[in-house]
């Protein structure tokens, strides 16, 4: 079945176009997958990863998003433009905390061990979730004034 994914999207960075992404994605992946636990993680990764690039890219940029099979799993890579690079530095910083665990699991646990603790209610959960509950790896990849966030199915 490889290769029969492929989904190239550009959409405006805009809060209300996620869940309709989401489902879209989710209703593709039913069709090739025929996996229950599959469909839910790619729909899940794809949606936090266009979450953020809402939340910390250019509110007047657009966003591209690439789905796509990979091996046994797939590979989710979304592209925005961005302001700050202290946003950049944090993304960075995340990924390095995250993969420092021994597992996925012992680095959401703890995410949501340091939320319970921060009075100010943050979030910030989005990439471990892709991390435990989607069983990806996460990488970031600056070019310019743009940054691909890539979550890989493992």
């Amino acid at each position: 079945m490889a290769g029969l994914l492929r989904i190239e999207l550009r959409i405006p960075s805009s809060w209300e176009r996620i869940e309709d992404v989401r489902q879209g994605i989710r209703g593709f992946a039913k069709v090739v997958f025929a996996d229950d636990d599959l469909e839910y993680a790619l729909a899940m990764a794809t949606a936090e990863l266009l979450e953020n690039a809402v939340k910390y890219g250019r509110q007047d940029g657009e966003i591209s998003a690439l789905v796509k099979e990979h091996e046994s799993g797939f590979v989710v890579a979304v592209t925005s433009a961005v302001d700050h690079d202290a946003d950049i530095e944090r993304l960075h910083a995340r990924i390095a905390w995250l993969n420092g665990f021994a597992t996925a699991g012992d680095a959401y646990r703890a995410r949501i061990a340091q939320l319970a603790s921060d009075e100010r209610g943050r979030g910030g959960m989005g990439l471990a979730r892709i991390g435990y509950e989607a069983d990806c790896t996460i990488e970031a990849r600056q070019t310019g004034g743009t940054v691909t966030v890539t979550a890989t199915r493992r």
